[in-house]
């Protein structure tokens, strides 16, 4: 016997984007669910995109439970802030799995996440 499965999810992942969190598969979503977010380096010649996966319904960080750290390394340089756009999948199982992934628009490479 597995996990125990879900029709929705019961609550939302999020991923944070610096001190708040942008939703990525809103709570209530049926299950399997998928979403997308684009981004762009916040800084001058970033060498490492962080996505920090969390549950919750609040926009701040400190209030949402922490699910794992994407880690995008190997960014273009040089490069200026914004230059470089990746795009976060991510996807919630019915068994309440979470997978991401980010894609690099430029490049193509992609970094998973289970």
């Amino acid at each position: 016997e597995g996990p125990p499965q879900s029709s929705v999810s019961p609550l939302s992942l999020r991923v944070a984007l610096g001190a708040i969190t942008e939703v990525l598969i809103p709570r209530g979503s049926a299950l399997p669910a998928e979403g997308a977010l684009k981004v762009t380096t916040t800084e001058d010649d970033q060498k490492v995109a962080r996505f920090l996966l969390m549950a919750g319904e609040r926009g701040p960080v400190e209030e949402n439970q922490q699910l794992g750290t994407l880690l995008f390394p190997g960014l273009s340089v040089p490069s200026s802030r914004g230059f470089v756009e990746l795009v976060l999948r991510a996807t919630v199982t019915p068994d309440l799995g979470v997978q991401a992934e980010a894609t690099d628009q430029e490049t193509g490479r992609v970094v998973s996440w289970r």
